[in-house]
């Protein structure tokens, strides 16, 4: 589990000049990588911080089939380019 939640951080911060939606759809394939079959995406939420779309916080949570745990974590964009 922890090994993917870095991986939605990287995807999530990484990602240069893409929608929230492309994130979102990104973050959703997790199952499909290598190693990552078991793990589900529950939900994926992301909230503009203030009225600015520059900053936003994605609300994630994913469930390890394998052992039934489901964690929620946040992980926090800065994007100067965001429109």
């Amino acid at each position: 589990m922890h090994s993917a939640k870095l991986l939605v951080e990287g995807i999530v911060r990484s990602a240069n000049r893409v929608s929230e939606s492309n994130i979102i759809d990104r973050i959703e394939l997790l199952s499909t990588y290598p190693g990552f079959q078991d793990v589900t995406v529950v939900s994926v939420d992301a909230t503009n911080i203030g009225s600015s779309p520059t900053r936003r916080v994605f609300k994630v949570v994913l469930l390890d089939e394998r052992i039934g745990r489901e964690e929620e974590f946040y992980v926090y964009r800065f994007d100067p380019f965001a429109e």
